[in-house]
């Protein structure tokens, strides 16, 4: 949005950066070259600026030094210039053999000589040729104001001059007293001295080439600055003469208060090889020459010094500006004033500076602000930061004096910030419409998910949380909570009251449904219970039944094995009648009888054993299969029984006691029937042992597994002789053991 903005804030640099993307042999730092810096139309006589050296000097941003060499034509002022600029024939400043002036104007070495100063201070050095004064081809006025604009723009003036210094030496140099006729200190000052325009005067040394004097004063060495001194004090005597050659010492001590000289001597003897200096390599020239061109060398790069105007430091940009309000000056008949052509030049230079700061500013705002989310302090810091570097520009390439740049500066800030509020608010109003219409479409998308859902409350709600994070990290601006706000009302009076209304409704009717359905389930299971108990009823007497069924079998099988007990001890009895009378009747035949008693025993015992297999098969069986029913019945009954109510359960529990009761009622009278039986059976054995100890009634005891129901069989086993036989009476109900010794 601000890059339209730039506009021609950067002309100057880019059009110089376009000659020098045309031809690069345009550029300083490669070309190397002189170019043409000020000249005289031939037309209109009016000076003219080097569009080229212009665009050099504008290009150089840092603080520069100008060296202008300036003297009497075809005496070796480009020659030194060259040494200077480290450059041979051909590329460097013209030198020629002829009489005809070489240099026109002014001229400019297109590469600057970098340099760093005692304090660190890094700055370029600019050199400067001039057109020879005093040349054939030239009018006085020409001559005073090429002079007047070498010294005007240089930082070192060095006057270039044949031979030692005389009268004829500082005749030549009265155009300083004509210049300070055509230089004032200020536009409107008419009463500046020489020595207020001293003070914006360059370095000066006065370089005298060819020198064969010797520097003695009665008998001792005198220095080249000695030797100045003294050829620059006044004239003793009176006189318009006087005056005229004291005017022009004092017009030179006044506008050179800082001066120096240098001595060359000739620098080869060959006229031919003089006429080509340039081409000459310095092995061949005189020693004491080269010596002495070194040490030229030297003073010259420690009296170049930044070019300053008052207390301010010129830089390339500035330079320019001040040579085309000095040539503006001169072109319009003009007293080129250093002062106020210097306050003109810093206001337009702390302008132009300012407009490409304020370029700078945009450039650095731009992407960083697009890149801030739109709000105050954020964009504020974008602004601090673009500014600081904009003011860091403007004061590395600004001139004048602090209230100038001040000013310069304090303009910079209100047109920044002028900027900045007008890109804030276009940012906010921009994130302002993005956030009203990111609300609408997240309240649309929960309206209609709360419309199409069969749960529109919990849907709405769920919508709402992902509609407002995706606000909150969508949307931005300082209204941001406020429309933030406005949405959650709107939703709350919109889409989540009418999924409440409707979830509401439908609660009560689902409400209503269900307490119908209980209901009909509470009714059921009424229904069910009664039938339950009934069931449980039928089933319980089917089971006192089945018990009572169960019980009559046992007695009856009980009352069968007593009986069988009771035929087989009759049995027994009468066996052993039998057996006593024929004992008695015939003792020759016992043994036999007593085989047969034994066989008959082992009959007996084996019709015994498989009775009692059979009845112990019968009687498991029946007790199997009856406690298989049982054990069925009571796992329905107590499956049935945990679904009934506490009524139910409290039937079934007094259901169980009186069976229980039964049980124990039918074991006690077991157990008599037992102790009755056994009694019967001990009194039958003792009555048999009394029959014939011979014998031993045998009891086998055994229970049937049916409700502790047990049966006895008794059998006869012959006695050893002298060896008592016990008879085991085996009766176990619990299948226990007793044992009756005989």
């Amino acid at each position: 949005m601000l890059r339209s903005l730039v506009g021609s804030e950067m002309c100057i640099r880019d059009r110089y950066q376009r000659r020098v993307r045309g031809n690069p042999d345009r550029s300083m730092a490669l070309a190397g070259r002189a170019l043409h810096l000020i000249y005289a139309d031939e037309d209109t006589g009016k000076f003219e600026l080097g569009e080229e050296a212009i665009a050099a000097l504008a290009a150089v941003r840092g603080p520069v030094a100008v060296c202008a060499v300036c003297g009497r034509a075809r005496q070796g002022k480009s020659f030194i210039l060259n040494k200077l600029a480290e450059s041979t024939a051909g590329e460097g400043f013209v030198v020629g053999p002829t009489h005809r002036p070489c240099t026109k104007g002014i001229w400019l070495w297109s590469a600057p000589l970098p340099r760093v100063a005692p304090d660190g201070t890094e700055y370029h050095v600019l050199l400067i040729d001039t057109e020879g004064i005093d040349a054939y081809d030239q009018t006085g006025q020409y001559s005073t104001q090429i002079f007047s604009l070498a010294v005007l723009l240089s930082s070192l003036f060095v006057y270039n001059q044949m031979g030692g210094i005389d009268e004829a030496a500082l005749d030549r140099l009265s155009l300083v007293t004509e210049m300070t006729k055509h230089i004032a200190v200020k536009a409107d000052s008419i009463d500046a001295t020489k020595e207020d325009l001293g003070k914006f005067s360059p370095s000066f040394i006065w370089l005298l080439r060819d020198f064969y004097l010797d520097l003695e004063e009665d008998g001792r060495e005198v220095t080249p600055r000695s030797y100045l001194e003294m050829a620059l004090s006044n004239m003793t005597g009176d006189g318009p003469a006087v005056e005229s050659k004291n005017s022009i010492r004092e017009s030179i001590r006044a506008l050179f208060p800082e001066r120096e000289c240098c001595a060359l001597v000739r620098p080869i003897t060959d006229e031919k090889k003089l006429q080509k200096l340039n081409e000459v390599p310095l092995t061949d020239l005189r020693p004491e020459f080269v010596e002495g061109l070194g040490a030229l060398i030297a003073l010259i790069n420690a009296r170049c010094q930044p070019k300053k105007v008052g207390n301010d430091v010129l830089n390339g940009p500035a330079l320019a500006s001040l040579a085309a309000a000095y040539v503006h000056a001169i072109n319009e008949g003009a007293v080129p004033a250093i002062a106020t052509a210097w306050e003109s030049v810093a206001e337009a230079e702390c302008r132009r500076v300012s407009d490409e700061a304020e370029a700078v500013y945009v450039s650095e705002f731009v992407d960083p602000a697009a890149d801030a989310p739109p709000e105050d302090a954020p964009l504020l810091a974008v602004h601090a930061d673009a500014l600081k570097k904009a003011v860091a520009v403007f004061e590395a390439s600004a001139v004048g004096s602090r209230g100038v740049r001040d000013s310069h500066i304090a303009q910079l800030e209100e047109r920044t910030l002028r900027r900045f509020d007008e890109y804030k608010t276009a940012r906010f109003a921009e994130a302002a419409a993005h956030a009203n219409a990111l609300a609408g479409e997240i309240f649309d998308q929960i309206t209609k998910a709360g419309e199409e859902s069969s749960e529109p409350v919990e849907c709405c709600l769920e919508q709402a949380d992902q509609g407002l994070e995706r606000f909150l990290a969508e949307a931005a601006g300082p209204d941001k909570c406020t429309l933030l706000g406005g949405l959650a009302k709107r939703l709350l009076s919109g889409p989540l009251k009418t999924a409440h209304g409707a979830e509401v409704s439908a609660g009560e009717q689902r409400e209503a449904a269900l307490k119908a359905e209980a209901a009909e389930a509470l009714a059921a299971a009424e229904l069910l219970l009664e039938q339950a108990k009934t069931t449980a009823a039928n089933e319980a007497t089917a089971a006192a039944n089945r018990e009572a069924e169960l019980k009559q079998a046992a007695a009856e099988d009980l009352a069968a094995a007593e009986k069988r007990l009771a035929d087989a001890q009759q049995e027994g009895a009468k066996q052993l009648s039998e057996a006593q009378q024929a004992a008695h009747e015939q003792q020759i035949s016992a043994a036999e009888t007593l085989a047969a008693a034994e066989k008959h025993s082992l009959e007996l015992q084996q019709a015994a054993a498989e009775r009692f297999a059979e009845l112990e098969k019968e009687s498991a069986a029946a007790a199997v299969a009856a406690q298989k029913q049982f054990v069925e019945m009571q796992s329905s009954l107590e499956k049935r029984a945990s679904e009934m109510e506490s009524d139910f359960q409290a039937q079934l529990s007094a259901a169980e006691m009186k069976q229980q009761q039964t049980e124990a009622a039918g074991d006690k009278a077991l157990n008599e029937a037992e102790k009755r039986a056994l009694e019967q059976q001990t009194e039958a054995a003792r009555d048999l042992g009394a029959a014939d100890e011979r014998l031993s009634l045998i009891h086998i005891s055994e229970p049937t597994r049916l409700l502790s129901i047990s049966y006895a069989v008794f059998c006869l086993k012959k006695k050893k002789k002298n060896h008592p036989e016990s008879i085991s009476y085996l009766l176990n109900s619990k299948h226990n053991i007793h044992t009756v010794w005989s």
